[in-house]
């Protein structure tokens, strides 16, 4: 709780704001330079709101920690931010201005797919408004719309849909299970890898195929998660050529014939012109099912929508349902058929 000397406090939205940076860190040296300010300067501005507000907002020692009264603060401080933002967005809609920035939420990989399609349409549209670009998972994705740090995200979401979210369904993002022909006639012979295909043209176990290396991630994601549920169903722990954090690598790797890699559709729709002709492409099953991760477009329920808020998320929706309509499943034809 605050104390009595809070209720006259006169708070400064410059100093509040450089406190709510500071917690994301909890490192001056870190928090001052990302702001382009000095570590002095700072430490000033939390001493000021500290004196403002009566109450010590931070532990020092061990290590900089937010205290109970510190927390509330930041409550507070998060609920000002939205709620400022969301008055100039209000203002700025019944002025007509089609000015302003939207804060975007995306992993990387979805961001760089779809980002370099729309934006020179919408940019057209609205030369004024300006992006700011937040690269990170799902579930912290989530966390940022709820805590009001990010307008709009592109994200995966399982399960109930928070009450305070609205969530439009965007994607299927279907998993692929990839394989060079060169990679497989090495390790199965031609005859056996005939048949491996023909019996996955419609859907692959990685079960099927436990003597390949593969190329598997190492970031703790849902992609991650995913992959690894499928290789616990075949019960046995894949022989791996590479693990990585880089999804862009996937595709040159696999096509490359040194691993086979399980890829969504979007990424492989970004990398076709990487993807090596001798690629065999098939719908990854997990319990005998083609495996989706469900892409959704998500903002708080009280975010106000302006008109080019609205066009982007249009504009995002007409991307997204293309993609959808797209199947790229791909089997290389035999040396026999294709001497035929």
């Amino acid at each position: 709780m605050l104390n009595l000397k809070a209720r006259d406090a006169k708070v400064n939205f410059e100093t509040l704001d450089a406190f709510k940076e500071l917690t994301k860190d909890l490192n001056m040296t870190k928090t001052a330079s990302r702001l382009f300010i000095s570590q002095q300067t700072l430490s000033n501005q939390i001493i000021r709101l500290e004196k403002e507000l009566g109450v010590q907002l931070f532990e020092r020692k061990p290590k900089l920690k937010l205290t109970i009264a510190g927390q509330h603060v930041l409550d507070f401080a998060k609920t000002v931010s939205f709620d400022q933002r969301r008055l100039m967005e209000i203002l700025k809609e019944i002025e007509g201005e089609n000015i302003g920035t939207i804060s975007l939420g995306a992993s990387t990989l979805r961001s760089s797919g779809c980002l370099p399609e729309i934006l020179p349409k919408f940019s057209s549209a609205y030369p004024y408004v300006d992006f700011d670009l937040t690269n990170d998972t799902s579930n912290n994705l989530q966390r940022m719309l709820d805590e009001g740090e990010i307008d709009l995200a592109i994200c995966v979401m399982d399960g109930q849909i928070p009450r305070n979210l609205v969530a439009k369904h965007i994607l299927a993002d279907q998993l692929y299970f990839c394989v060079s022909e060169k990679l497989l006639n090495k390790v199965y012979g031609e005859a056996v890898a005939e048949k491996l295909k023909l019996k996955s043209k419609n859907g692959a176990k990685v079960g099927d195929f436990s003597k390949l290396p593969y190329f598997v991630m190492k970031n703790q994601n849902k992609l991650a998660f995913t992959i690894s549920k499928c290789f616990t169903e075949a019960g046995y722990t894949p022989k791996v050529y590479l693990a990585s954090m880089l999804t862009r690598i996937t595709v040159p790797i696999c096509s490359a014939g040194l691993a086979a890699s399980i890829i969504t559709k979007m990424n492989l729709k970004m990398n076709l012109d990487k993807l090596g002709n001798d690629v065999n492409v098939f719908p990854l099953l997990y319990q005998n099912k083609p495996i989706f991760h469900n892409l959704y477009l998500v903002h708080r329920r009280d975010k106000i929508i302006t008109k080019y808020l609205s066009y982007f998320m249009k504009t995002l929706e007409e991307y997204f349902d293309e993609l959808n309509n797209i199947d790229l499943t791909s089997v290389v034809s035999s040396r026999t058929d294709k001497n035929k």
